[in-house]
């Protein structure tokens, strides 16, 4: 079987104020933890330098997110990624024309045939669609997630992930049928608009504008597949509690993405801050 590659592809905007991207995380009694929000672009990533110097020093655990596609966690996301039942299949999923057009884009851009596309489910289609359409090509510069990893072996820190495969597959497979058919469709049809809205939101992201990264996230097609309320609930449901129990207990750093971060309803900034947190910005 040939093995799609999940390659996350998340957006941004225009600049005008700066911001470092980082959040130090304080409670009474507790040693800082910090936030890092977290996002893919073209080229190396700019704030790893930061991390290193200014916050890694000061903690003694690095907590990612997700690390989808590390070694120890691409053999459980090929058994997580399978279709499980047949109204997660895309064929069931799209209208006939999407379908078709799905069918023939990633057979001739990946040489996948029309029983495989079946095979998978509906997030993982999404994301490599999304991967399809990244302006940067093939992303260079190594994953933020995978070189905090190796600092933290090479560091003899405390490594860990806040959603297990498990978990993040869970997220995704509550999803109705409506918001993949959605979501795809989008992929499918407007792939001019989502190239330039994914340089839009990197250059945002680069300039630290998170006034036009809101902007983006929430009305941008593309960004705000995970800006619904119902996503964002069941993710800082998972999310927040574990981020409580560990700044308890070490000082951490965190890494989210972004789009966690600028949702103007509900937000993990505003939701930590609910909790008695101070966060202040680095």
């Amino acid at each position: 079987m040939k093995a799609l590659s999940l390659v996350a592809v998340l957006l941004s905007g225009i600049s005008f104020s700066q911001s470092s991207m980082v959040y130090k995380i304080e409670k009474e009694n507790q040693k800082p933890s910090y936030i890092y929000l977290n996002s893919v672009t073209c080229g190396d990533n700019q704030y790893l330098k930061r991390l290193e110097k200014d916050v890694i020093p000061n903690v003694s655990a690095i907590s990612v997110e997700a690390n989808l596609n590390s070694n120890k966690n691409k053999a459980t996301l090929q058994n997580f990624i399978q279709v499980t039942e047949k109204e997660q299949k895309a064929k069931n999923i799209l209208s006939v024309s999407d379908y078709q057009k799905l069918v023939g884009y990633v057979q001739e851009a990946m040489g996948v045939n029309e029983q495989m596309v079946n095979m998978f489910k509906p997030f993982y289609v999404n994301a490599v669609l999304g991967s399809l359409d990244n302006p940067c090509g093939t992303v260079k510069g190594e994953n933020i997630n995978v070189a905090l990893e190796k600092y933290a072996e090479k560091k003899e820190l405390s490594y860990s992930e806040l959603l297990s495969i498990s978990e993040y597959v869970t997220l995704m497979d509550v999803q109705d049928k409506n918001y993949w058919n959605k979501n795809i469709s989008y992929k499918l049809n407007k792939s001019n608009e989502i190239k330039e809205a994914v340089k839009q939101k990197n250059k945002a992201y680069n300039n630290g504008n998170m006034v036009e990264l809101e902007n983006i996230y929430t009305k941008n097609p593309y960004f705000n597949e995970k800006n619904t309320d119902k996503f964002l609930k069941d993710y800082l449901k998972i999310i927040v509690p574990k981020i409580e129990k560990q700044t308890a207990e070490k000082p951490t750093l965190f890494t989210i993405g972004v789009e966690y971060a600028v949702n103007g309803k509900q937000n993990i900034l505003d939701v930590l801050k609910s909790k008695g947190y101070k966060l202040t910005e680095m």
